[in-house]
């Protein structure tokens, strides 16, 4: 601030305020992060409230082989963008960019005008085929999955007998009290052993 004081015009860096800035913004992200996993182990020994977590995790194997599947059709439609427009548009000059603009197109954001006026036709075939597989076909799919481990998850649900979280502290009791047992036993153990050793030291002096 004495510079600005000698001279308003002068140039003052305040990048190491901006990686000051960052440093805390990553280190309240990891903290939120590690409190949101621990707020969630915690609500996970409720079956009504780990819902969610449950309905990922019994659908998790068809999920893997939904997101390979989700992966090869977008990459194919991402590479296919590439080649019919790439000479023309910007936002498929690569394949980095392709798959940037075909991103933003699944969640509303597309450029389909700029492809319009390129090649009518050709744009207009693209378009409808990439809406039918990816949005239709595709995620009615992810639906069908999770609609089925959603349907498993609460017929699950209806046999619970709301008792998770007392029988969560009863083993947590349990396993404390086995614990300090094991380490009671263990303490007499070395005591007797120490014991043991000092007498046969004392028997064994000349």
């Amino acid at each position: 601030m004495s510079v600005f004081k000698e001279d308003k015009k002068a140039f003052i860096n305040f990048y190491h305020i901006a990686l000051w800035n960052d440093m805390l913004v990553l280190l309240l992200g990891i903290l939120c992060f590690m409190a949101t996993l621990r707020l969630i182990n915690v609500l996970g020994y409720s079956k009504r409230t780990g819902t969610v977590v449950r309905v990922f995790k019994k659908a998790a194997s068809q999920l893997i082989w939904f997101g390979l599947f989700f992966t090869a059709c977008f990459t194919i439609y991402c590479i296919l963008g590439w080649l019919l427009f790439g000479t023309h548009l910007q936002y498929y000059k690569d394949i980095f960019s392709s798959f940037r603009t075909m991103f933003l197109s699944m969640i509303g954001k597309n450029r389909f005008t700029e492809m319009d006026n390129m090649s009518p036709y050709m744009a207009k075939i693209y378009f409808l085929f990439f809406i039918g597989v990816m949005i239709y076909l595709v995620f009615t799919i992810f639906l069908a999955l999770l609609s089925k481990a959603i349907d498993y998850v609460h017929d699950e649900a209806k046999k619970d007998t709301g008792d998770e979280m007392v029988d969560f502290v009863l083993k947590k009791l349990k396993r404390q009290k086995r614990q300090k047992i094991s380490y009671k036993i263990s303490e007499e153990k070395m005591s007797h052993s120490i014991r043991l050793r000092g007498s046969c030291t004392l028997t064994w002096a000349p």
